[in-house]
């Protein structure tokens, strides 16, 4: 009995991984970084691959939504520990 309950335990904990790793796949990652150029904010959002730092614009219609995946995409890495 007890190992029929472990077994269970261990593939929904399974799954949940799964699950939450696909999500993550679907979210932003990186930081935002800001940048003022004649008193005006222009938003980036930048991430290492393979060594080397790559900055992408960030419209400002598109900020809170990058931000928000952000969070979640942190709130996520730490639920995988």
């Amino acid at each position: 009995m007890k190992y029929q309950e472990l077994f269970n335990e261990y593939n929904n904990l399974l799954s949940e991984k799964l699950r939450v790793q696909e999500k993550l796949n679907g979210l932003a990652s990186g930081y935002i970084s800001v940048k003022t150029i004649t008193d005006k904010r222009y938003y980036y959002l930048q991430k290492r691959v393979n060594g080397k730092l790559l900055s992408e614009y960030i419209k400002s219609e598109l900020l809170y939504e990058i931000k928000t995946q952000l969070e979640e995409r942190h709130k996520l890495e730490d639920s995988l520990n």
